[in-house]
């Protein structure tokens, strides 16, 4: 007899035989829209994972709202996110940053300041097999770069890293 648990908002799964993985490319997030995947390595799901998902997937828009503080945090206190601001403080254009709503008419600080505010969540994927959970992947925006702040948690949503990838 098959294991069929729903998990919202991906619907019915048989951890009997599960998918590589469940999308849902339109998922709304605190009136955002992002892309929510559920990723599994193994076709047959321990029944332990069912509760963490559950949980985890319940604590989401506050968790969210949560990890763009620690992006912020890291910004003044590390180098990871001072290196996405900076190379595209850069990289850009003034058309660019201007199309994304950043006033380009301030002082570098400023303007730095308000790039880090548009920084935005565009990805959540889960993988409950893993020490890293969930990953967030936060962008300015997908139109002017293909680099991502991807911020990993564990299943309690506690930050193991904050990286930058392409």
């Amino acid at each position: 007899m098959d294991r069929i648990y729903s998990i919202e908002p991906f619907g019915e799964i048989n951890f009997d035989k599960t998918e590589e993985d469940y999308i849902l490319y339109d998922y709304k997030l605190n009136n955002t829209e992002i892309h929510f995947d559920l990723n599994f390595e193994k076709e047959i799901i321990s029944d332990d994972i069912l509760p963490k998902l559950n949980m985890f997937i319940k604590i989401l828009p506050e968790l969210s709202e949560k990890l763009k503080t620690e992006i912020k945090k890291e910004y003044k206190n590390g180098e990871v996110v001072k290196g996405y601001i900076e190379h595209h403080f850069n990289d850009c254009e003034n058309e660019e940053l201007n199309s994304i709503g950043i006033n380009t008419d301030r002082n570098e600080a400023e303007i730095k300041n308000e790039m880090l505010n548009k920084i935005h969540l565009k990805r959540i994927g889960l993988y409950p097999e893993y020490e890293d959970f969930a990953v967030f992947d936060f962008t300015l925006d997908r139109n002017i770069t293909q680099y991502v702040i991807v911020v990993n948690t564990n299943d309690l949503g506690k930050v193991n890293s904050i990286v930058i990838e392409s």
